[in-house]
């Protein structure tokens, strides 16, 4: 079993999950002060195979729900004070509202913030760490989360803020129409709110579960530092490890965003240097990035994954830590297998954004 243990396990963590956010999954560094939090009461955090909870015990998925841009606090609004974590928060409530004792918690993503947070909310509230999530990356609507594709309902679902308003959404309509009520419960609550649902007995959670994601991204953060402390090509580096590929190099020469709807909608272009000399590459994100182009072409989209990260050090970046003007690589990996399924590029491929564009895996094209 995987476990963090010091600080800088925790960082690995942190840059792992950020790499396999695809731009969105929060912010790195809140993510890891709550990391950092639940190492201070727990002293390790281990992530425990899916094999260690019994078919009939009761699991959950603790969910940050909301957008990636940053929101201020109007004045005049006071935060809850004893809160710990959003999450922690929602797990209990779902607790008290539904009366089960929850023994594990399940990641819903991959992400900076969105899976340090369901960690450390789980330790903190003595319950297992599951090595897995419900993406095997990030995703933008918690109606792609894998549950969904096996026909599980979200609901019911526990809502918290930092005001400390709690919603308790019995029943609902369509997942959709779930992700589309906790959307704007966030944009109510000027940005993230904390959710938990997805509460299912252990057999079912390990039918929809990605396995080893939480070990592997800690795997990908420790390459990703070894590799810039022993002077090698990062980027260089976690391509041949993850077996991806190196799509382009440049410049950040245009960046355009706005928050609607609960979500952060934008574009990056990105003016080739070194091999990608004379190219331009353009990606279209919806908290996370889904649609890219190369000199005008359809190129590389969702459900595969396009990674943003620092020329130099390998760095994962989130689409709000990107600058006009940095140098940046962008790197592709395959998709989990559950999504290259009709089910799964139906609620996560082009068309499903809106784009008059038929999904081709990443292999065929690059």
């Amino acid at each position: 079993m995987s476990r963090l243990t010091t600080i800088k396990d925790a960082e690995d963590f942190v840059r792992g999950c950020t790499f396999m956010a695809t731009g969105g999954g929060g912010e790195p560094k809140d993510g890891m002060a709550k990391l950092q939090e639940a190492l201070q009461e727990r002293n390790e955090l281990v992530f425990t195979p899916d094999s260690k909870v019994r078919d009939d015990e009761w699991t959950v998925c603790l969910v940050l729900m909301g957008t990636i841009s940053p929101k201020p606090t109007p004045p005049g609004m006071m935060l809850k004070k004893g809160f710990r974590t959003l999450q922690l928060e929602a797990m209990n409530y779902l607790e008290e509202r539904s009366g089960v004792s929850i023994r594990a918690v399940v990641a819903p993503e991959l992400g900076g913030e969105a899976t340090s947070g369901a960690v450390a909310a789980a330790a903190m509230a003595g319950t297992m760490i599951i090595d897995g999530d419900y993406a095997g990356r990030a995703v933008p609507e918690l109606s792609q989360a894998t549950p969904c594709l096996h026909g599980r309902s979200m609901w019911p679902i526990a809502t918290v803020d930092k005001f400390g308003n709690r919603i308790f959404i019995e029943d609902c309509s369509s997942n959709e129409m779930a992700e589309r009520i906790g959307k704007f419960l966030s944009v109510a609550s000027f940005g993230l709110v904390g959710q938990a649902g997805f509460l299912c007995k252990g057999k079912e959670m390990k039918r929809a579960l990605i396995p080893g994601t939480l070990s592997r991204c800690l795997e990908i953060g420790r390459l990703i530092r070894r590799a810039r402390e022993e002077k090698k090509d990062a980027v260089e580096e976690v391509v041949k490890a993850l077996e991806g590929w190196f799509l382009f190099e440049g410049q950040v020469s245009n960046k355009k965003w706005e928050d609607r709807d609960g979500y952060t909608w934008g574009e990056h272009t990105i003016t080739g240097i070194g091999r990608s000399s004379g190219h331009e590459f353009k990606i279209w994100f919806k908290n996370e990035n889904h649609m890219s182009w190369l000199d005008g072409q359809p190129y590389v989209t969702s459900p595969d994954l396009l990674n943003v990260v620092d020329r130099k050090t390998g760095e994962p970046l989130t689409n709000m830590g990107i600058a006009k003007g940095q140098k940046v690589a962008i790197v592709g990996l395959k998709s989990p297998e559950v999504y290259r399924k009709q089910a799964g590029i139906d609620v996560f491929g082009p068309r499903h954004f809106g784009f008059d564009v038929d999904y081709r895996p990443i292999e065929e094209l690059v």
